[in-house]
């Protein structure tokens, strides 16, 4: 497992792509929060994508984090979205905790973006929006990106399934 953080920024105002790489246990949180300030705080970016995609462990000290960040998007009038990760061990924590109960998750960051805009009545920088195209395979290979999203939800929903015990309009509870 890789044992460290990689932190990639997009940034174009007032809009902010965070694309983590890695685990997110103890002291890497930081890393996170100080990126997060510099970006809503600091350089107003107050419309974050947290691209968590390539998270293969998180724990609870960045649960914290994620919603410090929700939290001060929202104080700055914007709003954060997220992508959960693929590692089936924190997407199962994320469930676990109900995080989907405060941040909208979405399957890729072009997606998440999009509905930031949508709910805000904003438009999505061109760039931001090409430059995740690009970064895509499938959109690369021409492929039918619909389905391959569906697929990726129904192999989410089966890993909760697997992982929690439940399935898809069962309640979840922390206990």
């Amino acid at each position: 497992m890789q044992q460290t953080l990689k932190i990639e920024t997009t940034d174009r105002d007032p809009f902010a792509i965070i694309e983590l790489d890695g685990v997110l246990p103890g002291l890497t949180v930081y890393e996170l929060k100080y990126e997060g300030n510099r970006l809503v705080q600091h350089l107003g970016r107050h419309y974050v994508v947290l691209d968590m995609e390539k998270v293969t462990f998180i724990d609870s000290g960045a649960i914290g984090v994620v919603m410090y960040l929700v939290n001060m998007c929202k104080q700055m009038g914007g709003r954060m979205a997220a992508v959960g990760p693929s590692a089936k061990e924190a997407l199962g924590f994320l469930y676990q905790v109900s995080l989907q109960k405060f941040v909208d998750f979405h399957p890729d960051a072009q997606t998440a973006l999009a509905k930031i805009c949508e709910k805000c009545g904003l438009n999505p920088p061109r760039d931001i929006v090409a430059a995740q195209q690009s970064d895509s395979p499938e959109v690369a290979a021409g492929g039918d990106r619909l389905g391959q999203l569906e697929t990726r939800m129904a192999n989410i929903e089966s890993l909760l399934e697997g992982l929690l015990g439940m399935k898809q309009d069962d309640e979840l509870s922390i206990g």
